[in-house]
């Protein structure tokens, strides 16, 4: 089963890393999602994000990491997966 982990990655945390790490035991295929929309302001550029997350996951063969400037719903479509993985963030956030 492939699953979707979409997210702006700006930067890219230990956080995301946890969630990335279970996934990628759990489903047969994880595919990180950097969204890359234009109209917003980020800290570090979309290829630097795509870098460090490649980086990150680059010993785990079951992860595929991709920047996407669309509707996560539409890449899900695209890519077959079922399910679209998200994290709980804290209101002090």
């Amino acid at each position: 089963m492939t699953v979707i982990y979409p997210g702006s990655f700006d930067p890219p945390t230990n956080g995301h890393l946890d969630i990335m790490k279970r996934a990628a035991g759990i489903f047969d295929q994880l595919q990180v999602i950097i969204a890359d929309n234009p109209r917003k302001t980020y800290f570090f550029s979309a290829q630097e994000r795509l870098s460090m997350i490649r980086e990150m996951v680059a010993d785990w063969p079951n992860v595929q990491v991709t920047l996407w400037q669309g509707l996560v719903v539409k890449y899900a479509e695209q890519s077959g997966a079922r399910l679209i993985l998200r994290g709980v963030r804290a209101l002090a956030d």
